[in-house]
Parts: structure tokens; sequence; C-alpha cells
């Protein structure tokens, strides 16, 4: 019998100072870094485009935004996953990556924990995953 936990992937992580973590781009500097520009938007549609940019921007990093990512990076080795490995990290990487509360198995969470500390350098964003994914999550 597995054992299932809920989980709310649309929590925050929060830094240091239990502020959510943001991007840090800019609609500006991504413009500069990857060389965009709105020669085909129209006029009338380019601010409206600018915000949504922005908005998705400047939106926290969540729980499975974080795990998602994490699931969907190569490891440290660089060698392909076998095939079963990778259909099941999609499969939870698309679960986890709709947010909101879901459940997951307790080889799920371990599993997430391990990828994020190998993905995520330091000690903050895999530390507030874990307290997060762990079985009576807190953050403050």
């Amino acid at each position: 019998m597995s054992i299932t936990l809920k989980r709310d992937f649309s929590a925050p992580i929060l830094d240091l100072d239990n502020k959510p973590i943001l991007p840090g781009a800019t609609m500006e500097g991504l413009q500069k870094a990857l060389g965009i520009a709105f020669d085909g938007v129209p006029e009338d549609k380019r601010d409206e485009v600018r915000k949504a940019a922005e908005a998705a921007l400047n939106a926290p990093m969540t729980l499975g935004a974080v795990c998602a990512q994490a699931l969907t990076s190569p490891g440290a080795d660089k060698q392909p996953l076998p095939e079963g490995v990778a259909t099941t990290r999609l499969a939870l990487a698309l679960k986890v990556n709709a947010g909101g509360t879901i459940e997951i198995t307790t080889a799920e969470r371990d599993l997430l924990k391990d990828l994020v500390g190998k993905f995520y350098l330091g000690a903050v964003v895999p530390g507030r995953v874990a307290m997060l994914l762990e079985d009576a999550p807190t953050q403050h």
C-alpha cells in the first residue's frame, strides 16, 4: 500500500526573508538578451503583449514550476534517461506544473526532493521545496 500526500504545488518558494522568489527578469532585459522585437506585433496590441509577458516574468517561483523544471532537466551526467523513467518523470512534471493541491506518493515526494536538490545549487530553493513537501509542511 502506497502512502499518498496532498501538497499545494501553487505555493510560492520563499527567500530568506519569507518573500516569494521572483525570476528577476524584465521585459526589456528579455528583449535585449534574446533580441526579441515587436516587429510582428500590431501597434495596438504591444501594450497587451508587454503586460502579459511582464506578469509572467514577475510571477513568483512555485513549488510546481521548480519541481517540473527539475523533473524535465537532464541529469549531471547528461545521459539520456531510460524510456520508462523519462515517461514517468514527464507525467509527474505535467501533474505538478499545473499547480494546485495535488496528491503525490511518498516515493514521488522523495524523487522530487532528490532531483530539486541536484538541479538547484545552494540551500534556499532545495530547502524550501523540502519544507513544502514534508509530512507537516511549514515555511514560516
